[in-house]
């Protein structure tokens, strides 16, 4: 069995847009068809303290943290996990801090020492980390893509390179607008097939890939929108 964990750190968990994206996804991957347990974290509810830096869990503790807090259920998650798909919404071109949180106190997997490596040094690992799969996903509420590079590079390095496939969705606050549903839809048909697609042959295809490239709708008539909906209180906090 392979086991999947859906890391969500956004601050609205089950009901924000990148959520949707999941659920989609993970429609998909189920329809594929293969042997997969789901594990849904969202970091929202846990608590998990920030790292402060104090490194004990390399000197003093080895392999613990001087943190009793939910990181002790989430780490073996972590740990034991075959798939990794990291969701979070874009805030100030990165991740949320609540991810962000999350990912310093994974300190925990490595040990102090700085060995050379392929590409340049690292850490060796405390655990044995297999060889995980990432899929990353997240949405913005702006129309252009570029927005998503300092996000992406951030996790390409988070994951040693092994990020496998990314759904980066521009203008996603569309995806909680009821009266959006059907003129956006087809991009969640697109997630939901990208999650077939990987459980079944382990990449999305071409044609998917140009699909989840797309914008929802044009850069005009978004902005149009977007700036009307904070005249009337701003988007729908879903």
């Amino acid at each position: 069995m392979t086991n999947v964990l859906i890391l969500n750190g956004s601050p609205r968990g089950k009901d924000g847009n990148t959520a949707k994206l999941v659920d989609r996804f993970v429609e998909g991957m189920k329809k594929g068809g293969c042997d997969y347990s789901f594990e849904h974290v969202f970091l929202k509810d846990k608590e998990i303290n920030s790292c402060t830096g104090c490194y004990s869990c390399w000197k003093e503790t080895p392999g613990e943290c001087v943190f009793d807090d939910d990181m002790e259920d989430v780490l073996p998650k972590y740990i034991d996990a075959d798939l990794i798909i990291w969701a979070t919404p874009l805030y100030h071109f990165g991740m949320t801090s609540i991810m962000k949180q999350f990912i310093e106190r994974t300190l925990i997997v490595n040990k102090p020492k700085i060995i050379e490596v392929e590409d340049g040094y690292s850490h060796p690992r405390r655990y044995d980390l297999g060889d995980k799969q990432n899929i990353l996903i997240s949405t913005c509420g702006f129309p252009e893509h570029s927005n998503f590079e300092v996000l992406t590079k951030q996790f390409e390095r988070i994951t040693e390179g092994k990020l496998n496939e990314k759904i980066l969705s521009v203008m996603g606050e569309l995806l909680s607008i009821e009266i959006m549903r059907e003129e956006v839809g087809w991009y969640l048909e697109a997630a939901e097939k990208a999650g077939e697609e990987f459980a079944i042959e382990g990449s999305f295809s071409e044609e998917t890939k140009e699909t989840l490239g797309k914008k929802l709708i044009s850069p005009e008539d978004y902005v149009e929108l977007a700036n009307a909906s904070w005249e009337q209180g701003g988007p729908p906090r879903e």
